[in-house]
């Protein structure tokens, strides 16, 4: 998902590609669009309310992108609270964390490509270190803790893996 500001529209791409199309809106205003989906404008950023119980919050990309009026996603949250956050580096996804404390992290290679897939442990004693990567290549590195607890499988890696990499 990602917004962009147009000169007298706003244009929401969904993440199966489709462009939905909102009239302008001043700071600190609501409009209803297409489908009933109400695209509300608080600030800097930006809240899509899609009627589907989930809302997208939307803050401005990074000035080095070179896209002015462009909005990425950075936080998506159900009517439970349940919340998952992401970062974006350099317009590339780098960092997901949900409401629980996981973290899928996404390091860049050398030309700008996802290197890699890696969930991190998430248990407040734990230190961080990498449960499992899946690597571009097509390999997967699981650690042997995440194995023994029975954290993750590489099942559970593979299908995170299919959505990012190529």
């Amino acid at each position: 998902w990602e917004i962009e500001v147009r000169r007298q529209s706003v244009r929401i791409v969904n993440d199966k590609g489709i462009a939905v199309d909102f009239p302008e809106l001043p700071e600190n205003g609501e409009v209803l669009g297409p489908w009933g989906w109400i695209l509300r404008r608080d600030g800097d950023g930006f809240m899509l309310d899609a009627d589907d119980g989930v809302e997208r919050l939307f803050a401005p990309a990074a000035p080095t992108e070179n896209k002015r009026g462009l909005f990425r996603l950075i936080r998506v949250e159900d009517t439970n609270r349940n919340r998952i956050s992401l970062t974006h580096e350099g317009g590339s996804l780098r960092e997901v964390i949900d409401s629980a404390g996981r973290v899928i992290r996404f390091p860049a290679a050398p030309d700008g490509r996802i290197a890699a897939v890696t969930l991190l442990q998430f248990r407040p004693t734990d230190d961080g270190s990498r449960l499992a990567a899946f690597l571009a290549d097509g390999t997967l590195v699981v650690n042997e803790v995440a194995e023994r607890e029975n954290l993750m499988t590489g099942e559970t890696i593979r299908e995170i893996a299919s959505h990012v990499v190529p």
